[in-house]
């Protein structure tokens, strides 16, 4: 019986060590994709995401259509058109060839090239790539790392930094102050 006592006591104090944190635990590393234990066999986990994901996207196939909600929608299929329905507060197009059509888009990011975006009115525009299209009435600022992009608006644009060459910025109504850090980037009505 004293040896039963005394083997739980020991089974009590060694789960008990076992509620501290993951960097607590002997052989386990935090945020790294493969696990070790202390025995001669790793053990793989499925690699971990720095940033959550966003709650809604057209990743798979591009739908015809599609609404953006209250979250971030991120269009990533190469090659799509995309119109969105509604408002959208923020927009993130990752891909090439993707041609997209939205009535108001809060933010808008593009990463890639050859991109298309047209909408009623847009706020902030951020481009990284080469070749991508906005087209909004107004827009607000831009700012845009990379070559060959066009950013046109009928009415204003309120200002805006490029680094790139070969970049347009165009504005009937009038364009802010531009950083400019390129060669051949063209701004103004």
């Amino acid at each position: 019986m004293r040896f039963a006592a005394a083997g739980i006591a020991v089974l009590v104090l060694a789960l008990t060590g076992c509620a501290g944190s993951s960097a607590d635990i002997p052989g386990f590393s935090s945020g790294s994709d493969t696990t070790t234990t202390t025995s001669s066999a790793p053990v793989t986990s499925a690699p971990t995401s720095a940033t959550p994901s966003p709650t809604a996207s057209a990743t798979d196939a591009a739908p015809d259509s599609t609404t953006c909600g209250d979250a971030q929608l991120v269009v990533s299929v190469k090659n799509s058109t995309v119109t969105i329905d509604g408002d959208c507060p923020d927009l993130l197009v990752r891909g090439d060839g993707i041609t997209l059509t939205a009535e108001t888009v809060g933010n808008l990011e593009i990463e890639g090239v050859g991109n298309i975006v047209n909408a009623a009115s847009i706020g902030p525009v951020s481009i990284s790539g080469q070749g991508n299209s906005v087209t909004g009435d107004p827009i607000d600022t831009v700012t845009i790392s990379g070559d060959g992009n066009d950013v046109i608006s009928d009415s204003t644009v309120t200002g805006g930094s490029i680094t790139g060459n070969d970049n347009e910025i165009s504005a009937p109504g009038g364009i802010g102050a531009v950083t400019d850090n390129g060669a051949g980037n063209v701004y103004g009505n």
